[in-house]
């Protein structure tokens, strides 16, 4: 009992201080996410030798309890309803993002992830990953019940390699990008919406704040909501022994987006600039307690080969996507915060539109991204189930 206490107070307050000390030391060189998986495995490790044989069952909920409330807090701020306000260069070039993402992604399953553990629900994590965000990995891993220890390779393989191109797009993507697509046409300013006003990488939240405390609560409701969907239909299905999770497990995670998605419409919900850093909050939580009951001794032979089919994804879409946009007349600048929207998400907009000198297409690719956050999951399940066909 007393190691499931610590366990819960350290995944909650670790995530914190995290969030806290963001701008600072190690932390603002890997982000908070990688931040949150280093303190969970340095945990792991540690508790291996001072609570031998610790019963995670605790962590594991947790695990589903963090990311479901994720979801929807992240959604809410999302522009989503402001896709139809874009240019149709801007729209498109998404888009196309998302065609070579699920391209490339399908094609490799064939020649190699189908011989890979868990290869087709790798495949549709990855497809939600580059069209959205980690998020969006997260939850279709946890909808097919993923195991923890691929859940975490999956991610590292992700920061690894998210985390050379990133420095690629600061420093040569544009220069080498601007040759090649130098004919290509850029999204219209006229076609921009207003900037926001909320700035998620440096606000923090209180519930001191109005709407903070409501929309945490609303997220909550719809967690509580999603599960009792998927225990009424387990229930109704005839309650098959150890099935329960079967039907639960997929209506978190499909039932925590499709609201997230629903209340962003809400004005007064969508206003509160303190759910992206709830949202990343939970995130925090999510990778953190993932990591900390990670079991070390199957960290090996698959890892590579995990690590093999993210690299390859990363390259492969930027790549097809790249030849794509000169195809379409679309240039250099458009491609990239797009590019940035979709494989990163929404928060890496800013630093990387300042960085190439495409601030005019800041809130595009803001816009973008939250519409990725809102259909990476459901193009990551599809894909799951078409390759799942295959094995």
């Amino acid at each position: 009992m007393f190691s499931v206490i610590v366990e819960i107070l350290l995944m909650f307050g670790i995530p914190l201080l995290i969030l806290r000390w963001r701008s600072s030391g190690l932390i603002s060189v890997i982000g908070t996410v990688g931040a949150a998986y280093l303190a969970g495995l340095l945990y792991s490790l540690a508790a291996t030798v001072v609570f031998p044989g610790r019963d995670t069952s605790v962590s594991e909920i947790l695990v589903y309890v963090s990311i479901s409330l994720a979801i929807p807090l992240l959604l809410f701020s999302g522009n989503i309803k402001n896709v139809r306000r874009l240019s149709r260069v801007t729209l498109t070039s998404f888009l196309l993002l998302a065609v070579s993402v699920v391209s490339v992604t399908v094609l490799l399953f064939f020649f190699y992830t189908k011989n890979v553990e868990e290869g087709a629900v790798l495949s549709g994590m990855a497809a939600a990953l580059y069209v959205g965000g980690t998020p969006n990995l997260n939850a279709v891993a946890c909808l097919f019940k993923l195991n923890t220890d691929l859940i975490f390779t999956a991610n590292l393989a992700d920061l690894l390699f998210g985390g050379i191109f990133y420095i690629f797009l600061l420093f040569a993507a544009k220069p080498l990008l601007s040759k090649f697509l130098k004919n290509g046409r850029e999204a219209p300013l006229a076609a921009e919406v207003p900037a926001q006003t909320c700035d998620a990488e440096t606000v923090g939240f209180s519930f001191r704040h109005a709407g903070v405390l409501r929309n945490l609560m609303l997220s909550v409701l719809i967690l509580l909501l999603s599960f009792g969907i998927g225990l009424a239909v387990w229930v109704i299905s005839g309650m098959a022994d150890g099935t329960m999770t079967d039907y639960v497990i997929p209506a978190l995670m499909l039932g925590t987006t499709v609201g997230g998605i629903g209340f962003s419409f809400v004005g007064k919900v969508n206003a509160v600039c303190e759910n992206e850093q709830m949202g990343r909050y939970f995130a925090a939580v999510f990778s953190y307690a993932i990591a900390s009951i990670l079991d070390i001794r199957r960290f090996g032979a698959l890892s590579w080969r995990v690590f093999v089919v993210y690299a390859v994804i990363t390259t492969g879409a930027v790549v097809l996507h790249a030849l794509l946009c000169r195809i379409f007349h679309i240039g250099a600048d458009t491609m990239l915060i797009t590019a940035t929207a979709g494989i990163y998400g929404p928060a890496f907009i800013p630093s990387v539109s300042k960085a190439i000198g495409a601030e005019y297409l800041m809130t595009s690719g803001l816009i973008v991204g939250s519409f990725g956050y809102a259909v990476g999951t459901f193009i990551g399940i599809g894909c799951t189930y078409f390759l799942k066909l295959f094995t």
